[in-house]
Formats: structure tokens, sequence, C-alpha cells
């Protein structure tokens, strides 16, 4: 199995998804008293592949729009590193969100949701519910 079709598999996309490229970063950081750390990373480029999406307003399929500058989301940690996945999302005149677009026969550009993240996230589904057990699993909760 390639290192691409083992990323897909764990962060289960959808076949309109692909796993475009991987880089890996490890660098020394901070000295710690049990002595130097090592910052690991992944870093997970991801892409659209189709030419085409559901419209969320009319449920017709509709040609992709535009595409954004890219966006970064925190993921969950993948074999000790750190995990980053990046994604060009549309332009979108009036509101800023994270989705790619497709314009309807209204002439409206629409967005189609990205499966690995909620419309403003800046960390994955995954690492948000993760972090959630956690907080929950650790009793962390201030007193009024």
């Amino acid at each position: 199995m390639e290192t691409t079709e083992f990323i897909t598999e764990l962060l289960q996309l959808p076949p309109e998804w692909e796993v475009n490229e991987i880089n890996f970063t490890e660098e020394s950081a901070r000295m710690s008293p049990f002595g130097k750390s090592q910052k690991k990373e992944v870093h997970i480029s991801i892409r659209y592949t189709d030419d085409e999406g559901v419209c969320r307003e009319t449920g017709e399929i509709c040609p992709i729009y535009d595409y954004r500058p890219e966006r970064t989301w925190r993921h969950l940690d993948i074999l000790g590193y750190n995990s980053y996945l990046y994604c060009r999302v549309p332009t979108r005149h009036d509101i800023a969100i994270l989705w790619q677009g497709v314009k309807n026969s209204l002439g409206n550009v629409v967005s189609i949701p990205v499966p690995w993240a909620d419309d403003d996230g800046r960390h994955t589904k995954k690492f948000d519910d993760y972090a959630i057990k956690v907080l929950k699993a650790t009793h962390n909760q201030t007193k009024v």
C-alpha cells in the first residue's frame, strides 16, 4: 500500500477527494528537563478531483466554479507526528467559509462541504471529538 493510499484510508476520504502530497518534517525543538525533544510533523495536501459537485441550495449537479487560497486544519496526530491537512477552497464574495464551490442555474456560487471539518473549523472533526473526550475523561471543567 502506498503512503497516499494509507493516509486516504486513515482520513476516510470519499472518492472525489484525494491526498495530493505528503511531507514529513523533523527538527530539534527546545531543551526540556528530559533532554532535547523532536518536533515531528506531517503535512497532507488534499484536493477535490471531480469537476462537478452537488449544489446545497438546489440539489442540482453543477460545475466547480472557483478555488480559494490553501487553508489549513489541525488533525489528530499520526504515529507521533503532529498532523495538518491542507486544501484549496473556493472564493466566495459574500461570506468566507471553508468549502469547494459550484455555480448553480440561478447564478449563485454555492459551497460543497469538506468531509473532514465543520464550516468554520480550524481543526478536523476527529481532532475536535478527541479533544472533547479527553476533557470529559479528565473532568477538566470550570466551576462557577
